[in-house]
């Protein structure tokens, strides 16, 4: 079975080419599983192996970079073909990235897609990894889904968005996010926030890096991915479980579709030599966090306390723990769904527990943008660079209505 990847724009390209590494690093025959190697890569007949992914940006730099890079005949690649490099870029606007570019490229993306379909033996869906606050893949990106659930209306399409720090990307962030987050709810079966300022706090608290760098970032995130798309095995049953299953069990409700990954243990490399780690209490460190609703192990303790004394918990819809490295003993006193790779050793783990939560905690990140989107809107801030490729007030007003659901939605069931 496989999983076919579309990157899109120069974030979703770098984290996605951090995963494709972080899952050839954990998937080498010796020590890993072939079925999540095979997931996501191909082999010819000439033992090289390529990448199940198509690549898109409107700016040449991160993909070219990146295949300068792929010259060791050891390593995976990606496949001829299969990229779609532009020189000129979106400019930071959904409005050029959909309408602009959208109307003009995506056939070809698509055609791509089509053609890394039809090299795989059995598609499992799509794996989509984009971000939300610029142009590419925000913009052009949302086309692209649009053009993927009208044509593969058989198979899910699981999107990995990551969410922009609150402050300081791009002036016009927040008209791009709740733009793109409209078209991505409705296209998707499931969407993974990845958000920058968690992954951000993750490195520089928690794994100790003091100038955290876009690849400490997309290295967290590519190794919550690998948790996240290994082939698993559900409890108690012989067969691999699909996408199609994970995403059924965790958006149950087409306004729950969002998702948030946990990944612990969270330390520096240096500590673990003199670090022991049992299931027990990692699983009930993971769930404790996802009662809270943090992302940090270290503010778990700290929030359950507070929590008690207000009543206030994080509502879980569904979560399901993976749990990684090798074992045969796993802890049976909790209620989740329970998935396992105890082949896998995460960042040389020898046990890792990730747990993939829908919750109503996931509403904040929407709100605090909706909240900005508006303020800006009122204000008819910067409306003039949407205006130019014919997004009206009225688009706007169109695009800020399933945003404000989604969040009711997830509030009411607290």
């Amino acid at each position: 079975m496989a999983v076919v990847s579309v990157h899109l724009g120069q974030a979703g390209n770098q984290a996605g080419y951090a995963f494709l590494n972080e899952v050839w690093k954990h998937t080498e025959p010796s020590i890993g599983d072939d079925a999540t190697r095979y997931r996501h890569f191909r082999e010819t007949a000439s033992t090289n192996f390529f990448a199940r992914t198509v690549n898109v940006d409107t700016e040449p730099k991160v993909i070219s970079s990146i295949l300068e890079k792929q010259i060791s005949p050891n390593s995976w690649r990606y496949p001829t073909g299969r990229q779609l490099l532009l020189q000129r870029g979106a400019g930071n606007n959904w409005a050029s990235g959909y309408h602009e570019y959208g109307q003009v490229y995506t056939e070809d993306i698509m055609n791509m897609i089509r053609l890394e379909v039809e090299a795989c033996d059995h598609v499992e869906g799509f794996s989509v990894i984009k971000s939300v606050a610029g142009g590419t893949g925000s913009g052009l990106g949302a086309a692209v889904l649009d053009a993927m659930q009208e044509e593969f209306t058989h198979l899910p399409i699981w999107a990995k968005v990551i969410w922009p720090h609150t402050t300081g990307e791009t002036v016009v962030q927040h008209y791009n996010s709740v733009l793109s987050m409209a078209h991505v709810y409705q296209a998707c079966d499931g969407v993974l926030l990845f958000e920058n300022d968690h992954l951000q706090e993750i490195c520089h608290r928690m794994l100790r890096i003091k100038q955290v760098t876009v690849q400490n970032l997309n290295k967290v995130l590519a190794q919550q991915l690998l948790v996240s798309l290994a082939c698993t095995h559900q409890e108690g049953r012989g067969t691999t479980s699909t996408l199609s299953s994970l995403l059924q069990h965790m958006c149950p409700h087409p306004d729950h579709k969002l998702l948030r990954m946990r990944l612990i243990p969270q330390m520096p490399r240096e500590h673990q030599a003199f670090t022991r780690y049992e299931w027990e209490p990692l699983t009930r460190t993971a769930l404790a966090m996802a009662r809270v609703g943090t992302h940090l192990e270290d503010g778990a303790r700290a929030r359950q306390i507070t929590s008690s004394q207000t009543n206030q918990h994080n509502t879980i819809i569904a979560q399901t723990l993976f749990f990684m490295g090798k074992t045969s003993v796993i802890p049976t006193f909790h209620s989740a769904r329970r998935e396992d790779n105890r082949c896998i050793h995460v960042d040389g783990h020898h046990k890792a527990v990730g747990l993939l939560a829908n919750e109503s905690a996931l509403a904040l990140p929407l709100d605090r943008v909706l909240d900005r989107a508006w303020h800006m809107f009122r204000n008819k801030a910067f409306l003039h660079q949407y205006s130019a490729f014919g997004v009206t007030e009225a688009d706007f007003e169109q695009h800020f209505i399933p945003l404000e659901q989604i969040v009711r939605s997830y509030r009411s069931i607290n």
